[in-house]
């Protein structure tokens, strides 16, 4: 059986056979992002194009299929969390079964991670949360309602300091009232006293 094989040119200035790989999963689109150009099928992100180059999302399946030593580049939006994308380049000895399998995951795994996030509370609807605390919260990491549960107010703050210096212990009190469905100012005086002693005692 013949095996095709391509060139990094071959994958961004033609992108013919990139394309029809794509489109057996949905609908494709080139849209501008943020400086580079996004390849998606159905809206979900696969492929980075950035300077006559091609960038897929790293992760283990791309580790196994091009090698962990690579050129990387990261990306992502002021209210995510930061990805990082691997270069597909000449040393990748890219074939066409290799692209299917990258679209593939890329692909299967993107659409159930947007699915999750559709379907999970939003941060910035819990009390004291809004658009401005939730991207402060996705810079540090922090980007579900699970995520901060888990956490708690505490450790959450500390995550989030540890990414900004600049902010106020007041957020310490909005995460405890966000958690505990109340606005911050109705903490009491004890348990105000009790998150700053183990903000105090843990980091």
């Amino acid at each position: 059986m013949e095996v095709n094989s391509y060139t990094t040119s071959d994958l961004v200035l033609q992108h013919t056979d990139v394309i029809s790989l794509m489109s057996e999963h949905g609908k494709f689109k080139r849209k501008p992002l943020f400086g580079v150009s996004g390849l998606y099928i159905d809206d979900i992100l696969i492929f980075i194009e950035c300077e006559d180059e091609l960038f897929v999302r790293d992760n283990e399946l791309t580790k196994k299929l091009y090698g962990a030593s690579g050129t990387y580049m990261t990306f992502g939006g002021t209210d995510k969390p930061k990805i990082r994308y691997r270069l597909l380049d000449d040393q990748c000895n890219i074939t066409e079964e290799k692209l299917k399998k990258s679209i593939k995951h890329a692909y299967s795994t993107s659409k159930a991670e947007k699915e999750k996030e559709n379907n999970e509370e939003r941060i910035r609807y819990l009390p004291n949360m809004q658009f401005k605390t939730e991207s402060l919260l996705a810079k540090s990491g922090i980007t579900s309602v699970s995520q901060l549960k888990a956490l708690g107010a505490v450790r959450a703050y500390h995550q989030v300091q540890e990414c900004n210096k600049n902010v106020q212990t007041r957020l310490l009190l909005m995460l405890e009232g966000a958690l505990k469905g109340c606005a911050w100012q109705l903490i009491p005086e004890t348990k105000k006293n009790e998150l700053l002693s183990d903000l105090r005692r843990l980091f």
